[in-house]
Parts: C-alpha cells; sequence; structure tokens
C-alpha cells in the first residue's frame, strides 16, 4: 500500500488510524506517530471528520465496500477532491476487523469537468439565443450534441435527438440529399449550400447551411459543426417577386401589342386623308375606323387608370341599397357586344324577388361585367355562359359559368394576382389586359365580400363566385328562380319589350323579371321577351 499512487490507510472499527502510507501522512499534515491511534475527529475539521466518519460506517455496513468522493484541504491550503474506495478488512471468524481506504486525487479532473460544464452552458446561453440553429455530429453520422432551437425546429427535444442516426431524425429522403455535404466536410473542407430539403417532420423547406470539421487529438476529422438558417420564407418569397417579375414583364409586352394596334390603322388612315382626291365616303370610313380605334385607346388607358386607383384604394364607394338585378342588367351591357361577337348563348338566373345587398351600383356592375367579358374571352365561339344569383343564408350569391378552355390547376391560386392571364398568345387577345380579374377581387373585397374560381382542367369550363353581404329580405318574401337566355340577333316576339325609351319597373327590375325569358337584339340596345 506504500507504494499506491494515490492515499491509502486503515482503521480500527473505533475509527483509529492504524495504518497510513506517505501520500496518506503527507495529506493529514500529521506525523505518523502522532496519526496512529488518532480518529478523524481529532486530526481534521469536525466536518471533513463527520464525513469521512459516516462513510466509513457505510463501508462496514453494506459488507463489500464504497466508493465515494471526498474533499480534505491539503498542506498547500487547496481543497482536494479525492475518489475514495472503502471497504472492511475481515478477520478470520468473517466478521470486519478494520476497515481500509484508498484515495486517488481527481481535483484537476473535476475541475476540468467543472470547466467544460461551464463552457458548454456558455455554448447553449449563445447558441439558444441565435436565429440558427446549431448541430454537431460524429463521422458515424449521429448526432453529438443540438442547440434547442435546432431541436424545437424539427419538433422534438435535445434528449430525443443526440445520440441517434441523423437519417432516423430527419427523415431517409432529407438524409439523401445531404450526403454529399456530409461526405465533402468529413473530408476536410468547408461547407455551405442552399437548398430545397424533405424533411420528415418539416416538409420542403429551403434552409442555408454552413458545415466546420472538427478534429482529435491527432488533428484528423471527426465529424463537423453545422450552422443551419431556415430560410423558406425569404426563397418563396424571392420566386414570388420573381414570378411577379416575369408576369409584368409578359403585361407589358401585351401592353405595348395592345397600344400598338389601334394606332397603325390610325396612322394608315391619316395617310389615306392626306392623299389628294381622295374619296369622300373613303374619307368617311377612315374618319370613322379612327374614332373606333381612338375609342378603343380610351378604354385601354381609362382601364389602366381604374386599376391603378382600386389598388392604391383611391377609390371611394357610393354605396345604396340595391337589387341585384340592376347590377346584372348593367353588367350584361357592358359585356353584350363581345357576347355577340362571339355568338355565345347568355343565360341569366335571379330569384323572383328582388335579392338586396348594400353596395356601389357602378362598381359592382363592373364585377359582373368583367367576369361576363373574361368569360366571353375564354370561351370558343358560340359557347355557353350563365349567370345567377342567390340568396345562400346571409350572403347573396353570383355565379358565372363558361363552357370555355378552363384553367390550369396552377393558375388557380394567383389566376386573382395582378398581371395573371391564362393565355397571352395573341389569338387569344379580345383588346384587354389582362387586369380584370384583379379588379374584381378588390372591388369584391371592398364591398365585404369573396370571390373564388373554379375549373375542372383545360377545356372543362370554370365557374367564378362571388360572396356579398345580403340585406335581410323583405317581409313575407318567398324566393324562387326565372331564368332567361339570351341569343344574338333574335327577332321581338308579340309578348312585348322593354326598351331604351319603355317605362323602367320599380327598383330597376329589368323585363325577364317581369315577363319571364328574353333576349336581346345585337343591333340595338333593346331586351326583347320570348314566348
Amino acid at each position: 500500500m506504500q507504494h499506491l499512487p494515490g492515499l491509502a490507510w486503515v482503521k480500527d472499527l473505533q475509527g483509529r488510524y492504524v495504518y497510513a502510507n506517505d501520500a496518506a501522512v503527507k495529506a493529514f499534515r500529521t506525523p505518523r506517530e502522532e496519526l496512529y491511534g488518532k480518529t478523524d475527529e481529532e486530526i481534521l475539521p469536525s466536518d471533513t471528520a463527520a464525513q469521512f466518519k459516516d462513510n466509513d460506517q457505510r463501508a462496514l455496513a453494506c459488507g463489500a465496500g464504497v466508493q465515494v468522493i471526498e474533499t480534505l484541504k491539503h498542506e498547500d491550503g487547496v481543497l482536494h477532491h479525492s475518489l475514495v474506495s472503502k471497504f472492511p478488512i475481515l478477520g478470520a471468524d468473517g466478521q470486519p476487523l478494520l476497515v481500509g481506504g484508498m484515495a486517488i486525487d481527481v481535483t484537476d479532473r473535476m475541475r476540468a469537468e467543472q470547466e467544460q460544464r461551464r463552457a458548454q452552458e456558455q455554448l447553449h446561453l449563445v447558441t439558444d439565443s441565435m436565429p440558427a440553429a446549431v448541430t454537431r455530429c460524429s463521422r458515424d453520422l449521429t448526432y453529438l450534441w443540438v442547440s434547442k432551437p435546432y431541436a424545437d425546429w424539427l419538433g422534438r427535444s435535445p434528449d430525443d435527438i443526440v445520440g441517434r442516426p441523423i437519417a432516423e431524425v430527419i427523415g431517409q429522403e432529407a438524409f439523401d440529399s445531404l450526403r454529399p455535404y456530409f461526405e465533402r466536410v468529413l473530408s476536410g473542407a468547408k461547407v455551405s449550400y442552399d437548398e430545397e430539403v424533405n424533411y420528415r417532420s418539416l416538409g420542403r423547406r429551403w434552409v442555408n447551411a454552413v458545415y466546420t470539421p472538427t478534429c482529435d487529438s491527432r488533428g484528423e476529422v471527426d465529424g463537423w459543426v453545422a450552422v443551419v438558417v431556415d430560410i423558406d420564407s425569404r426563397k418563396r418569397a424571392e420566386q414570388a417577386l420573381k414570378e411577379a417579375d416575369r408576369r409584368k414583364d409578359e403585361f407589358l409586352a401585351m401592353l405595348a401589342h395592345e397600344l400598338r394596334n389601334p394606332l397603325a390603322p390610325v396612322r394608315n388612315a391619316l395617310e389615306i386623308m392626306k392623299m389628294p382626291g381622295v374619296d369622300p365616303q373613303i374619307v368617311r370610313r377612315a374618319r370613322e375606323m379612327m374614332e373606333r380605334q381612338v375609342h378603343h385607346l380610351v378604354r385601354l388607358v381609362d382601364d389602366l387608370l381604374d386599376v391603378s386607383r382600386i389598388m392604391r384604394n383611391r377609390i371611394e364607394l357610393r354605396k345604396e341599397r340595391l337589387d341585384l338585378a340592376a347590377v346584372f342588367t348593367r353588367g350584361v351591357e357592358t359585356a353584350q357586344p363581345l357576347i355577340d361577337a362571339q355568338h355565345h348563348q347568355l343565360s341569366v338566373s335571379l330569384p323572383t324577388l328582388p335579392l338586396l345587398v348594400e353596395g356601389d351600383l357602378v362598381r359592382l356592375a363592373q364585377v359582373v361585367g368583367n367576369l361576363l367579358l373574361n368569360a366571353a374571352k375564354y370561351t370558343d365561339k358560340a359557347g355557353s355562359i350563365s349567370l345567377t344569383g342567390e340568396r345562400i343564408g346571409g350572403e347573396a350569391v353570383i355565379r358565372v359559368r363558361d363552357t370555355g378552355m378552363g384553367i390550369d390547376p396552377s393558375l388557380l391560386p394567383r389566376i386573382f394576382d395582378l398581371f395573371t392571364q391564362a393565355d397571352r398568345s395573341l389569338a387569344r387577345s379580345q383588346g384587354g389586359l389582362g387586369i380584370g380579374l384583379t379588379v374584381v377581387k378588390r372591388l369584391v373585397e371592398m364591398h365585404g365580400g369573396s370571390v373564388s374560381a373554379t375549373s375542372a382542367g383545360a377545356d372543362q369550363g370554370s365557374e367564378f363566385v362571388v360572396r356579398l353581404p345580403a340585406l335581410p329580405p323583405e317581409p313575407g318574401a318567398s324566393w324562387s328562380s326565372t331564368t332567361t337566355s339570351m341569343r344574338p340577333t333574335v327577332p321581338p316576339s308579340s309578348c312585348g319589350c322593354w326598351g331604351t325609351k319603355s317605362k323602367r319597373p320599380r327598383m330597376g327590375i329589368p323585363p325577364w323579371r317581369r315577363c319571364g325569358p328574353f333576349s336581346r337584339r345585337s343591333s340595338c340596345s333593346t331586351l326583347v321577351c320570348r314566348e
């Protein structure tokens, strides 16, 4: 025991020292001849003596010995920590005769562990305050340590991640997409990347990550530290901006085309009118053509100004109590020329009794007109368009259906965005700028309503639904529906007609409310009843 690397001693059952090696004698700061025969209470401070005595009793009681940490101030005045093994020494009869002890000074090790814990706490304090998630991984592709933000980001606790394989935590698909980066950092290279990764618990997320290799005492790479930032929102915002910029460029190209179209014939007409001796009939036709083209230009500019004012909330609604019949009448008047030109069939359905809303007649008519124009543009000739109004609960619901080209599912989520148009080919151009649906959405929202679009896909037609807060129905009202059909160039019947000079029914109710189905004659503005 004399040559053991640490302290060694033996006591009798009364706690008196009977043996101590040189290291113990030095630690107890008592000469050997004075130490033998004395107890801990006689040579040590009372609290230290009580600690030693208690551990001696435990060793004797258990019969197999104990291993504990004991503290003792050495001759250098420093409080030392020792890993102490205490054990009973049995006599010939098998009963405890003495109690022995051996101690190894672990002060430096405990101090290093304490410093490591303090550094770990400081590291946690820093990483837990960072906007980025931090983790340390080993060469065998398992987690050695993770910051709380990293664990929270994955929806787990740190204890649920540390020690587990990376693939098990983030999912095999995400692991496979990141494996090349793991291999590069384990080769000793610092790695950084922006990548869209399909995490098991998060789905597809854009992340920015920096991997820094770590080395062992021999200088060999044993893993890496990863700093990960979720940039999904930023990336998707950038993509949205790029898409908006692309749509803006397409819109400007279409705008240039639409503005140039009427200017070319106007310029040609001016050249003709300057020629000497031109037939007056030719001059008249040229002048009429110029008037049409200038009117078209004015309409384009008005559309641009209108959408600009609406997008900047610079218009004021003049709300009043309205029957949707009046709104439908004005909206149909707006779209009728294009509907006639395309030979579409338009059917209109409204309840027999007034369907009342509070709104701006001009702007709501603009909503209906824009939806009908949109249906007419994107429906091949001789198609069918329906316009219906009904009360559902506390809402007035307007539906515009068509049998046209339909809407691609990928376009539906942004069909109402500015500069979005289903088909910008010149073959589909009807002299519009593709901003009508944006205007519809903003105007409906300004009325406290909502608008949505549905389509089964290409060539399956589409449906636009506007929902507006409805005013309470008139007392005793009973609701039923009347459907009318509008075709181009249908001659009037003998049941009567409602024209521009006819007396307007009460509350602006149009003739189909009074006498059933009707048609519009393409040659004038008269609404004609059909038998």
